[in-house]
């Protein structure tokens, strides 16, 4: 492995700890603005970790119930069901609702981070092609 080669590794490797200290955050971020989590178990729980692997986001199980609207009784098939039978106020105090935030914001984060990623490969790539060119190029204005 070059010199060269090791830079990259561990700038890519800052790169993707940033990112992920950066979902963790935007995440929390999502729960406290839709209410989730009066004890903050969930928001304390979530964990990342950087390898040659990959990624890897933790946090605790019971967040992506809270996300479906289901848990405590009410299966993922009965999901759209109490959405329709919401309208009684009983059952709107009897069931679950569901309380979006994992994947749109998730989604999000893993769309920045191949942004960033597509940008610097790309200005390398650019830099790789220019400089196997045996032919000059001159542009005239």
């Amino acid at each position: 492995m070059s010199i060269e080669e090791l830079h990259r590794k561990i700038y890519q490797k800052g790169i993707l700890e940033q990112w992920a200290k950066i979902t963790v955050t935007s995440l929390k971020a999502k729960l406290e603005k839709k209410h989730i989590g009066k004890t903050g178990a969930l928001a304390s729980s979530f964990n990342y970790s950087v390898s040659e692997k990959g990624i890897r986001l933790s946090f605790n199980y019971y967040g992506k119930f809270v996300d479906m609207g289901v848990g405590k009784g009410t299966k993922i098939g009965q999901a759209k069901m109490n959405r329709d039978i919401l309208t009684k106020a009983k059952a709107a105090t009897e069931r679950r609702k569901r309380k979006p935030w994992l994947n749109k914001t998730l989604q999000n984060e893993i769309y920045q981070l191949t942004r960033i990623l597509a940008s610097q490969y790309g200005k390398g790539t650019a830099e790789y092609i220019k400089a196997s060119l045996s032919i000059p190029i001159l542009l005239e204005t």
